[in-house]
């Protein structure tokens, strides 16, 4: 009985095929949207998982301006300097601190040239803390030295950063690169951590780096911690915005910890996840009101078969339950689109991450999220199918028939 009323939902589908798909594309928008969001979603969360691994638990950094808006603070003129430095290497509970300074400047090699990321470090320090503390690796050379036209590079900017269509050289220890009219020669290249904003950039000397841009002011972009071992990071934290605010006299900087780093990370990914969940659930709003719209439309025009039907015997639990059927299959067959064109999106945005150095992105898919997308689309159009199948079921057998 179940397979009879399925083929009739089947036949009647196909005997409309245009309006079916019109009616399917809607759920395939939706549902393309839902597998897309929590696939990048759940790939985001585990790409920012890991990179916080590397800072372990007793890592902070300090920045310019308010925590609740970084941005203010490189956008708005603030910035650290290096008494903000030594006050925090004073601090109680504080292993190592040391200045960043961050710049985007011109390096070329050959014939070409690239804007680049340029980190000023100070050596001794900076080496220490990203090798026994964050974990970064040298594929070849060593770790600049202070005060000397040295460079070290990432992995993607030695190996891609000047070629275009394959033409061009990958840069490779004791070749020159020039920076401002200076050359340097490239001293170590780091292993690929993943992130284009390390794996497409330079490290040199923060003296050199100033040199550069011809800074008079001991300006730093942050300031890299890393807490004592044994002492709450949290406690360090507070002691250093004690500190900071009465050296600066204002609160105008952020201490972040790196639980603190993942929390804001994980709520701006959040509220990523909920933008496009809403795009999503209107998507598959407008979908299920198009196959209501369908159903309604199919009622009317089978009414003279549902009166036979109900004049052979059929109840209204059957005649209900085929157009349920029938609604419940136009979601499932949109649905199963829409989860293919919903992989395929994210893995799309995965490749292309991959190929831009990001290649800690990963589009999250297993056997849960595709059960996920084919059992919610199906509820869908089955949620979206219940009125017209009611108004079906309802029809009395004598004015059916009589229906014109």
């Amino acid at each position: 009985m179940i397979g009879d009323y399925f083929r009739l939902a089947v036949d009647s589908i196909r005997h409309r095929q245009l309006r079916s798909w019109l009616t399917i594309l809607g759920i395939v928008i939706g549902i393309s949207l839902v597998v897309t969001m929590i696939s990048l979603g759940e790939g985001m969360k585990g790409a920012v998982s890991q990179q916080l691994s590397r800072f372990g638990p007793d890592t902070l950094v300090v920045f310019p301006g308010k925590e609740a808006n970084l941005f203010s603070g490189f956008f708005g003129g603030l910035h650290l300097e290096d008494d903000d430095v030594d006050v925090v290497k004073n601090t109680k509970g504080v292993d190592i601190a040391f200045p960043v300074l961050i710049k985007t400047i011109r390096i070329e090699f050959g014939d070409k040239d690239k804007q680049t990321l340029l980190h000023g470090l100070p050596s001794k320090e900076s080496e220490k803390f990203l090798k026994d503390f964050q974990g970064w690796e040298l594929a070849d050379g060593r770790w600049f030295r202070d005060k000397s036209n040295e460079i070290v590079i990432g992995f993607k900017l030695a190996k891609e950063g000047f070629k275009e269509d394959d033409k061009g050289k990958e840069i490779r220890l004791n070749q020159k690169v020039e920076i401002d009219g200076e050359k340097f020669t490239v001293v170590g290249i780091i292993a690929s951590l993943g992130e284009r904003e390390h794996d497409f950039a330079g490290y040199i000397s923060l003296d050199k780096l100033r040199d550069i841009i011809g800074s008079s002011e001991k300006e730093v972009t942050n300031i890299d911690i890393k807490a004592a071992p044994g002492v709450d990071p949290n406690e360090v934290a507070e002691r250093i915005k004690k500190n900071l605010k009465r050296s600066r006299d204002a609160e105008d900087f952020a201490v972040l910890t790196s639980e603190r780093m993942g929390n804001i990370a994980g709520n701006i990914i959040a509220v990523i996840e909920v933008v496009l969940l809403g795009l999503a659930v209107i998507a598959l709003v407008v979908g299920g009101i198009g196959i209501m719209n369908t159903m309604y439309t199919g009622v009317l025009e089978r009414t003279k078969e549902i009166g036979v039907m109900k004049a052979i015997g059929a109840r209204n639990r059957d005649i209900g339950l085929i157009f349920l059927m029938e609604a419940g299959i136009i979601g499932l067959v949109g649905g199963s689109i829409g989860l293919a064109i919903g992989v395929s999106i994210a893995k799309i945005v995965e490749f292309i991450a991959h190929q831009n150095g990001l290649s800690l992105l990963s589009a999250y898919i297993n056997i849960w999220l595709i059960l996920f997308g084919l059992g919610f689309s199906f509820v869908i159009g089955c949620i979206a199918g219940i009125l017209p199948a009611m108004q079906a079921s309802k029809l009395k057998p004598v004015d059916a028939l009589r229906y014109e």
